[in-house]
């Protein structure tokens, strides 16, 4: 379960859902007359059940992948905005049909002072239905604007699950420039005299702006730091072969299925910027509507589309070179491996502190704690002394001066060389003494 602060924090953001849903729920049942909308209502019941399972199950407070009271607060709301549109356009429907007129009625006050001398446009539309009509816009915009604030602060005083800081300051800047784009199409679009009276695009305005906001319901659009790892692990037989083609293909696989920055983009281009920007080219192309509003948003969806492909490209791109570079690195530590095998194999000189520690990393180091290195036949093989410390003497044909490096917590080496001399006087090979301070795993 959760600590007390977050459990605390959660249930006020829910009860602020809940009591903003109810409140919309009120406003269309009084604008519409029609108490049947209460059912709306038996949301509230599964906010409930959320919250209580969500406090039971989840110790962060909330989901990685989905917002399940983000989910149940929508399904209040988008309802009542539908009922009060729905309401709004079979009224200019009908009032249209009585007039017997062609145009259709967006403000009806408007209308009134241009027909004022018109008796049959003074019986159908009294004061009455002007005051019902502007009761349900401004209700219908109120929710709208409402809503969005609410799921912005709702997500911001929310727990953050696995989120960071930085991570939620994006997505919260994220969610304010996606909502004004929001507010416009379903409230200034809808409003324009070509759809106003039209059935087939009001409604998939209205759909298309259901399904935008179903983002604020993925938990996937805060993208994460990669974890970038190169590993160590030599394949020899052929299964660790079979393995290591394996690894290369699900590591591609993972750039186009597991990686968070690509999935946040492809929701944005999804679900809000690409019908969004088909839906406005439709009106522009289609339709014929200059409007000012709406060719500013079409040329912001196509840019922001533009950027979020060029973005795509850029994370792809960064990924390929990332992994390719991995296999290369694997690739040289696999070579190396099996060059050091090699020449402890056949009782070869290894010339160089590499060429020792290649030995030790290929496997040299047997697991009773014997060191095989490339002693002379009548030499004694040395057991691996209690404090991890490996001596080994590594025959060289030059001389070298003595050189040295400070003790570290992971590897220490030694090299001491230069001529010796036997008792007669005369030279002997060099050898280099390479002392290597293991950690224990």
């Amino acid at each position: 379960m959760m600590n007390r602060r977050k459990a605390f924090k959660a249930s006020m953001v829910r009860l602020a859902f809940l009591f903003h849903g109810l409140i919309s729920i009120f406003a269309a049942i009084y604008s519409t007359q029609v108490s049947e909308y209460w059912f709306i209502a038996v949301a509230a019941v599964l906010s409930m059940l959320e919250m209580i399972l969500t406090y039971k199950l989840n110790e962060n407070g909330e989901w990685k992948w989905f917002v399940p009271s983000a989910f149940i607060y929508l399904i209040m709301v988008i309802p009542v905005v539908w009922i009060l549109e729905i309401a709004m356009l079979d009224f200019r429907l009908k009032l249209r049909n009585q007039l017997g007129t062609v145009r259709c009625v967006t403000r009806l006050e408007d209308y009134a002072c241009f027909d004022e001398a018109n008796t049959t446009t003074a019986v159908v539309l009294n004061q009455n239905d002007v005051d019902i009509y502007n009761q349900r816009s401004n209700f219908s915009t109120t929710i709208q604007q409402t809503l969005m604030l609410v799921l912005i602060l709702g997500r911001w005083l929310l727990p953050k699950g696995q989120l960071t800081r930085d991570q939620l300051s994006q997505l919260l800047l994220v969610y304010i420039g996606m909502a004004a784009d929001m507010l416009e199409f379903s409230s200034e679009t809808l409003r324009l005299e070509k759809i106003a009276c039209s059935l087939d695009i009001f409604y998939a305005i209205l759909a298309v702006w259901t399904w935008s906001l179903m983002q604020f319901t993925l938990g996937l659009t805060a993208t994460k730091a990669r974890k970038r790892r190169v590993a160590a692990k030599v394949y020899k037989s052929e299964e660790e072969e079979l393995n290591k083609r394996r690894y290369k293909h699900s590591k591609r696989v993972s750039v186009f299925l597991c990686g968070t920055e690509l999935w946040a983009l492809m929701t944005s281009v999804v679900i809000q910027d690409g019908p969004y920007l088909v839906v406005r080219l439709y009106l522009i192309f289609g339709l014929g509507i200059f409007d000012q509003s709406t060719i500013f948003f079409t040329c912001k969806n196509g840019l922001l589309l533009f950027l979020q492909f060029y973005r795509l490209y850029v994370v792809i791109s960064e990924s390929n070179k990332t992994h390719e570079k991995s296999l290369r690195i694997r690739r040289r530590r696999e070579s190396l491996a099996v060059d050091g095998d090699e020449k402890a194999a056949e009782g070869g000189e290894l010339h160089s502190v590499g060429d020792v520690a290649m030995a030790v990393i290929s496997g040299n180091i047997v697991p009773n704690g014997t060191v095989l290195s490339n002693h002379g036949s009548g030499d004694d093989v040395t057991p691996l002394p209690p404090n991890g410390v490996v001596t080994t003497q590594a025959e060289l044909t030059d001389p070298g001066e003595e050189t040295g490096s400070p003790v570290g917590t992971m590897r220490n080496r030694r090299m001491n060389g230069g001529p010796r001399l036997d008792a007669n006087g005369g030279d002997t090979h060099a050898h280099h003494t390479v002392t290597f301070a293991l950690d224990d795993d």
